[in-house]
């Protein structure tokens, strides 16, 4: 009669047969550049410690004499492991480490640019803005072959009609994308307090395709209609775009998908009470200011 964990023998042997079986083995030496593992001496490449420096008898003999010297402080410099906090705590009296996510979610904000323009200009930038889509329209007239007329020439863009310092470097006067990460504020996620970035790489079709996917899961959750609005608007900010790099037959779909992200737009846009002129006019809320209270 086999027995009910006999399965558990099978899968270890499975793992061992493949070469995935992995044996704990234990350290019979001190952690540093080299270790002593099962009477055999090999190189450490898996120690914080692999050039031995914690072990090295000058810095015991140091420690042994700092120890009880009087308003003696001692700091710890890196991260810290949630487990190992008790511990370190009675030990040094000062912790310096370091917010991993909040200096990633640092990082990225300073590579980034929003992914819808109400986002990313200021008042005067977004007549600017206008400028540029009102020459971006007859250009693609003329290209089907209406007689435009002399196409103007859109103004340049100042440092002050982009709502972010950070932006201004990323883009410049002619608002040429040269940032890493697409960013997408006021955009929420359950229970992930994280930024929602994308690559900055994608193309007009990938970026819809995100936007899509997003708006579904959001629209599924419940989440707020003016968040909503702002996904759409961004979708129907790439709809030009798409209508002209994007709108062959697509095989795999069998329609042209410049067209499909227009009309979806569209139709999800009627079902939130909305027109595509809404969403052109949509803004990102106002800010509130926090002003100190006299004393």
């Amino acid at each position: 009669m086999n027995h009910p964990l006999d399965w558990i023998d099978s899968e270890l042997k499975g793992l061992e047969d493949s070469g995935l079986f992995n044996r704990i083995r234990t350290i019979a030496s001190p952690q540093g550049a080299h270790l002593s593992v099962d009477g055999v001496r090999v190189l450490n490449f898996c120690s914080n410690n692999y050039l031995g420096l914690a072990n090295d008898p000058r810095l015991v003999q140091k420690a042994h004499a700092l120890r009880d010297l009087p308003d003696l402080r001692w700091h710890l410099i890196g991260h810290l492991q949630r487990n190992k906090v008790k511990t370190v705590l009675d030990v040094v009296q000062v912790v310096h480490t370091v917010d991993r996510l909040a200096l990633v979610t640092e990082l990225v904000a300073a590579e980034a640019v929003p992914f819808l323009a109400a986002w990313r200009y200021t008042a005067d930038g977004m007549r600017v803005r206008a400028e540029w889509e009102r020459t971006w329209e007859l250009q693609r007239a003329e290209d089907a072959g209406v007689d435009v007329g002399v196409i103007p020439v859109p103004p340049k863009y100042a440092r002050t009609d982009f709502a972010k310092a950070s932006y201004w470097p990323l883009r410049g006067k002619l608002d040429v994308p040269k940032e890493r990460f697409i960013s997408y504020p006021g955009i929420a996620k359950e229970n992930d307090p994280t930024p929602l970035v994308g690559w900055a790489g994608w193309n007009h079709l990938d970026r819809a395709q995100a936007l899509s996917g997003w708006y579904t899961e959001s629209a599924d959750a419940g989440r707020p209609e003016d968040e909503l609005v702002s996904l759409l608007a961004g979708l129907w900010e790439l709809a030009p775009w798409l209508r002209q790099w994007h709108n062959e037959l697509d095989p795999a779909f069998g329609e042209r998908l410049g067209d499909f992200f227009t009309t979806y737009t569209q139709t999800q846009a009627t079902a939130l009470g909305c027109t595509t002129d809404d969403l052109n006019a949509w803004r990102p809320p106002a800010t509130i200011k926090k002003t100190r209270a006299k004393k």
